[in-house]
């Protein structure tokens, strides 16, 4: 297990953010080592109340049997201001002769920092390595109290909470180029099996992790603000703050059947659970979050409680202000990983709250919605200076972070568009992938049994697509408001020709011409992930179109459109219905079918951007004026034209292969 070691010299740590300044050896111009800098202190602290904090240092002398301490304290130099915060971060170089000194004594260099009367520590602490910096952290929890011009002060610890790895690539070194499970595996070592406080030590943990820079308590379901046991006031429209402050279960506790007797790590991690107020907990309970388009309530912050208006859940749920979305879905991401075998669908909820978001096999994962929900709030809501600091504090409680605030775009690996690909740092090295091998699509579902790998979601309503032995994918709205879609999986058209959908359907009780069109429709789209209100789709028209008053099936067969077979997509039946008009839709025998194109151009050429083939013959896009020339493998001009100033010029063709020059260069289409 991989993991930071920290300086421990009380039960409580405090807040760190840090300076993202370099240190130590580095490569100059032309490649070469710059000179050794002596090791740097930073020291991060309340801009209130140390104003100029100094450090001093000493060794232990064997020869005289005693402990010798420099003669100079050291200022340390302000360096930066904390936006949005009430921190404010010191430095401090020590000199190379302390160090020498020290290693002549055979003895280690320790360093204690203090400001008048006030010392942090009872005791000096280990010297950062010479060539290195360390970030030191001052607690706000009392030590004991001194007294400077009648101004009670409360002394603190000091606590070591980093090294000189501003983009933390030493901490997560042991991901790079690793992908798929191997990565997960990776980021488990790094961050699992915390060492997380207690329970009860929550309470006071929220006093340096979860403040705003005004001292109030810091509440991603309100803003009831104040301390933990003593909220502001009320928020909003809704009288939210008459009760005191909660450690909720971000993922709650009740989802993996958590009973008190037997508490697990997961129940005291710092990062899931998170200061609420107790009356909006209340309300959010063990629901899951979603999104929710008409709430019962609002709170002040954003937050709404209510039915899920997101596919794939329409019961009870809770919708975070849009401004902690991300946050809570980086938190999810990081129990995922920390927690690989932890089963989360075990709810003891009424509603299995737990399995709409979760899936378990041999380890957790997410759900389609899941996924869907927590990568579209991660990608819109970033990572805050909120995040960052409370990171920060995170590591100093538990030893571990959550990479997910610190290496955003690591939830593409797992779960968005880079899935299977190596990581690095550096997205330029990740390697090209190797072009696949082209293949004709031959897909079929009869429906009758099954709806294979075609997958149902139900925008309104809970009438849906049902399997009949006979009639194939069936719906009936019965009188009632429904959209429900029937989308089928992803299929790459790269390089194909000739791509054709039939299937047979039928459709009754439905003798309104212009419902008979609406409610009953074929889609395609390039972009659809999951949730089909956020994709774009383009309709297709059916070839035979059913009375609407018959069980009679009408063959279809529908070619998909030039534009298309370049990209991966999906198509989609979409069936609406109301409560005065509600048809019967069936559908059976779907087939799609296309050709592999291995039309390929050999050279480069600046004057033309595609050749390809359609149904019709080659097709030369976005040409430049150029004298064309095809010809058959006899050597017969099927096409010429010299100068052409078309955009895009077509040329019939029947099957074969081909010539095309187009002024001094040829290439060969095979069609």
């Amino acid at each position: 297990m991989k993991r930071i070691t920290l300086l421990v010299l009380s039960t409580f740590f405090c807040v760190c953010s840090f300076a993202a300044i370099t240190h130590g050896s580095k490569e100059g111009v032309g490649g070469q080592e710059e000179a050794s800098v002596p090791a740097l202190v930073r020291f991060k602290a309340y801009a209130t109340i140390w104003t100029a904090p100094v450090i001093d240092y000493r060794y232990w002398d064997i020869a005289q049997n005693k402990w010798v301490e420099f003669a100079s304290v050291g200022a340390m130099r302000k360096v930066s201001v904390i936006d949005n915060s009430p921190y404010v971060i010191w430095e401090y170089d020590i000199d190379q002769d302390a160090y020498t000194l020290a290693e002549r004594a055979n003895a280690e260099l320790q360093i204690r920092i203090g400001q008048g009367n006030r010392v942090l520590s009872t005791q000096y602490v280990t010297a950062p390595t010479y060539n290195d910096s360390v970030l030191y952290t001052a607690s706000n929890i009392p030590a004991q109290t001194v007294t400077e011009n009648n101004t009670n002060y409360t002394m603190g610890y000091l606590y070591k909470m980093t090294w000189n790895d501003p983009d933390f690539h030493k901490y997560y070194a042991s991901l790079e180029g690793k992908s798929g499970y191997e990565l997960r595996r990776a980021v488990t070592d790094i961050i699992g099996d915390p060492s997380v406080i207690s329970y009860g030590a929550l309470r006071s943990a929220y006093k340096l992790t979860d403040v705003r820079s005004d001292g109030s308590m810091w509440d991603m379901y309100s803003n009831c603000g104040g301390t933990y046991y003593d909220p502001a006031g009320e928020s909003g429209g809704v009288e939210e703050c008459s009760a005191g402050y909660n450690r909720e279960h971000s993922l709650p506790k009740s989802w993996w059947k958590h009973v008190d007797t037997a508490p697990l790590k997961m129940y005291s991690d710092i990062v899931h659970v998170i200061p609420t107020n107790s009356t909006i907990n209340s309300a959010r309970g063990a629901y899951p979050y979603s999104e929710i388009a008409n709430p019962t309530t609002t709170y002040g912050n954003g937050s709404k409680a209510g039915n899920s208006s997101y596919p794939g859940y329409t019961n009870s749920a809770f919708d975070p202000a849009d401004a902690y979305k991300g946050d809570l879905a980086r938190i999810y991401f990081y129990m995922t990983i920390c927690y690989p075998k932890a089963n989360y669908t075990q709810s003891t909820f009424t509603t299995s709250a737990g399995s709409i978001i979760f899936t378990f096999d041999t380890i957790n994962d997410f759900t389609a919605m899941g996924r869907s929900l927590l990568m579209k709030w991660h990608r819109n809501d970033v990572v805050s200076d909120k995040e960052h600091i409370r990171n920060d504090g995170v590591q100093s409680f538990q030893g571990n972070r959550n990479p997910f605030v610190d290496i955003p775009q690591l939830a593409e690996y797992f779960w968005g568009k880079k899935q299977g690909k190596p990581f690095y740092f550096d997205p330029s090295k990740e390697p090209v992938e190797p072009e696949q091998p082209c293949a004709d699509i031959d897909y079929s579902e009869a429906f009758t049994n099954t709806f294979g790998k075609f997958n149902i979601l139900n925008m309104v309503g809970t009438k849906t697509w049902i399997n009949d032995a006979t009639y194939g994918a069936k719906i009936n709205g019965n009188g009632t408001n429904v959209e429900s879609w029937l989308i089928s999986p992803m299929f790459n058209f790269s390089k194909k020709k000739n791509a054709v959908i039939t299937f047979e359907q039928a459709i009754n009780y439905c003798s309104n011409a212009d419902a008979l069109k609406t409610n009953h429709t074929l889609w395609i789209s390039k972009d659809y992930d999951y949730n089909p209100a956020e994709a774009t789709w383009e309709p297709l028209t059916f070839s035979a179109m059913p009375t609407g008053t018959s069980w009679t099936f009408k063959a279809n067969t529908i070619n998909i459109p030039q534009s298309y077979l370049t990209d991966s997509i999906h198509i989609a039946f979409k069936y609406l219905s109301t409560t005065t008009l509600a048809s019967v839709w069936e559908i059976r025998k779907f087939v799609l079918k296309a050709e592999c194109s291995e039309s390929a151009v050999e050279e480069h050429y600046d004057n033309v951007t595609c050749i390809f083939t359609d149904n019709n013959g080659i097709v030369i896009q976005k040409l430049q004026p150029a004298t064309i020339a095809v010809y058959d493998l006899l050597g017969r001009c099927c096409f010429h034209s010299s100068k052409n100033y078309e955009s895009t010029v077509h040329i019939p063709v029947d099957a074969g292969i081909y010539c095309v020059r187009i002024d001094n260069t040829t290439y060969k289409v095979i069609k």
